[in-house]
């Protein structure tokens, strides 16, 4: 048992240190940290650019597709567990998915990496009740691994999903990792996606 035990969590280790993300801060949004805020709101839009992309790829609308709604969960659930969503804040937070990727199960069976990374993203903003920006920055999180496991759609997405909003969540929490962290002048000028949820 003991050992069935260590090959799982060996299993799940391998699958997340094929993991990655990264923020990058808006220079208009500041490069300080967002420190004390709540949140009444999360919620998940997406640009035409995503939305052709789902539109294109009906696989990604299937059961085990790209789902905008489970990120908003995944986030939302973070944000709750942090004690940071409030039904009487000022402050509300919309993502905006800009794009993704997710490989073909054979291709992320068969050659792992070498078939490219699943991959979303996108930009999170933090607006005031007047519809102000106060805070913005783009997430990106990447998952290059494969296998027999690692190949499955819903596991993947998953662990995107995770990776995400465990991002997203540390930076509204103004706890995000200095090694996190990117340069923010590249994505100074990005304008809020005026998108409807899907």
């Amino acid at each position: 048992m003991t050992r069935v035990i260590s090959m799982v969590v060996l299993l799940l280790c391998t699958l997340l240190a094929a993991c990655s993300g990264t923020i990058q801060r808006e220079s208009a949004g500041g490069h300080q940290r967002l420190q004390g805020l709540t949140y009444r709101s999360v919620d998940v839009v997406m640009t035409d650019n995503a939305k052709t992309l789902l539109n294109d790829n009906p696989q990604f609308s299937s059961q085990s597709g790209f789902s905008p709604l489970e990120l908003e969960d995944n986030l939302r659930q973070r944000v709750k567990a942090a004690n940071l969503l409030k039904s009487n804040s000022q402050y509300r937070v919309e993502v905006t998915v800009e794009s993704f990727k997710v490989r073909d199960t054979l291709a992320a069976a068969a050659f792992q990496f070498l078939a490219g990374t699943d991959f979303i993203d996108g930009y999170v903003r933090v607006y005031d009740d007047r519809g102000m920006q106060l805070h913005a920055y783009k997430v990106s999180a990447t998952y290059s691994g494969g296998g027999v496991t690692g190949s499955l759609d819903a596991m993947r997405l998953s662990i995107l999903y995770d990776k995400f909003g465990e991002l997203a969540a540390a930076e509204l929490a103004g706890k995000t990792e200095a090694g996190s962290v990117m340069p923010g002048d590249s994505i100074s000028a990005s304008p809020p996606a005026a998108a409807a949820k899907p």
